[in-house]
């Protein structure tokens, strides 16, 4: 990925598609995970193309599409609308992010031919996908229920990115980060702390993030961050919401504040041993 929300770094991927020549690839163009970035269209355009010209099958993960948090914001066209041809790009989709994380019922969509190879192996392998959930996703969306059911997805992750965000700017200010236009995550740069160190240390005061060498080997100063918890990231100082552990709750009052505390002071106090 490129720097910040700058999207694929294409001469990376030419370079890696070219010398390494990979029968499939997994990528994720809408807010991907942990850096939140957009592909833009001729990001998409150019990686098909480098693709097909490798002889390499894109796996196309489109579980955040749906979770676009900025107003008026214009999504790109599809990846596989690069591909009229069906033979470089699959995309596969599911109900747990843009709708509930319950909710674990996912899709693919391909060309016909391999679509008909999936069903052909999924009978040898499948151990009984619910019955009731995919009747459930079935009805949401030949009803317009999906619609309305993402919107408010939408609108709740949309409070929880923000919360997210003021959160971390009033209790760790000198960290970095380029605000997502959808998604569900924080890339957040620690000022130079470790964030293998930062990730160990935030667990012994109850603080779970996950750092960030487990996404890239060039990230060791970042650490992603969940927007799932919003309203305990807006009750700040002196708030007292219920215990628990993760995301922007993490970052609220009461017991939490003083772990708040705690991590605000690894980061200001301790960064030697970080």
């Amino acid at each position: 990925m490129e720097e910040g929300l700058g999207g694929w770094d294409m001469n990376r991927w030419r370079q890696v598609l070219r010398d390494a020549a990979p029968r499939l690839a997994y990528v994720v163009a809408d807010f991907h995970n942990p850096t939140g970035a957009l592909a833009d269209e001729q990001q998409r355009r150019d990686l098909v193309d480098a693709a097909r010209s490798a002889g390499t099958v894109l796996v196309v993960d489109e579980t955040m599409n749906e979770l676009r948090l900025d107003p008026g914001l214009a999504m790109p066209r599809r990846v596989c609308a690069f591909d009229p041809a069906g033979s470089t790009v699959l995309t596969v989709g599911s109900a747990s992010k843009a709708f509930w994380a319950g909710m674990r019922i996912g899709w693919v969509r391909a060309a016909p031919d391999v679509i008909r190879s999936l069903v052909a192996a999924r009978a040898y392998a499948d151990m009984g996908t619910p019955v009731l959930e995919q009747l459930a996703i079935n009805w949401l969306m030949g009803t317009g229920g999906w619609e309305e059911a993402v919107e408010v997805r939408r609108g709740q992750a949309r409070e929880n990115r923000d919360a997210l965000v003021a959160a971390v700017r009033r209790e760790l200010p000198d960290w970095e980060f380029a605000v997502p236009s959808g998604g569900l995550t924080l890339w957040v740069r620690t000022g130079g702390l470790s964030g293998s160190r930062l990730a160990v240390a935030g667990e012994r005061v109850g603080v779970r993030v996950p750092s960030g060498p487990r996404f890239g080997w060039t990230a060791r100063s970042r650490v992603r961050t969940a927007a799932v918890h919003g309203e305990r990231a807006r009750r700040g100082r002196g708030g007292r919401p219920p215990g628990g552990r993760g995301g922007a709750g993490a970052l609220r009052g009461g017991r939490g504040g003083r772990r708040t505390a705690q991590l605000r002071g690894l980061s200001a106090g301790r960064s030697e041993r970080l």
